[in-house]
């Protein structure tokens, strides 16, 4: 069977307009809470272990392209999800803040760090609102999240906190 869907219905979610980001940030960190919580239940720990040797997705293989310099980059990832994305940066030497509206996502990326032995600063925040002064990363990274976020709203938020001459993938 063969789903299509309208893409502008997709991506004009009426809560992520201006005015309606707690409405959506809600509802997106309860069903990830859920996610998570199954995440857990269903793989476990061992699950979250990181290989920085493995060969990324075909997919992702861009993505990672563009950030192989990071040893010393202060790096804030958004919508770190199981922390995946974060838990690798901090390998590769970056100083790696992670932030997810889902509380259980933030979780799961706390024990990401701490199963494969990495410090990273995880933050149960919005990329709406995220409260970081001006001009702090040196790096943002958004690993399949942006399709989730307020763009209009996330990214001016986004931009004020990246640093001139920063890079935003």
């Amino acid at each position: 069977m063969t789903v299509k869907m309208n893409i502008k219905t997709f991506y004009d979610n009426p809560l992520k307009k201006r005015g309606r980001e707690a409405e959506h940030d809600a509802e997106d960190a309860a069903h990830f809470d859920i996610v998570a919580e199954r995440f857990l239940s269903e793989e476990g720990e061992s699950a979250l272990i990181v290989n920085l040797r493995e060969e990324r997705p075909p997919r992702h293989r861009a993505f990672w392209r563009e950030l192989l310099d990071v040893p010393g980059k202060r790096v804030l990832d958004v919508g770190c999800g199981y922390g995946y994305a974060s838990t690798l940066l901090a390998m590769m030497g970056a100083d790696v803040t992670a932030i997810d509206v889902s509380k259980g996502m933030c979780e799961l990326t706390r024990l990401s760090a701490q199963v494969n032995g990495v410090e990273i600063d995880v933050r149960n925040l919005s990329a709406v609102n995220t409260g970081f002064p001006d001009d702090s990363f040196d790096i943002i990274v958004g690993q399949v999240s942006l399709h989730h976020l307020p763009l209009e709203s996330a990214g001016l938020e986004l931009a004020r906190v990246l640093k001139p001459g920063g890079r935003a993938i």
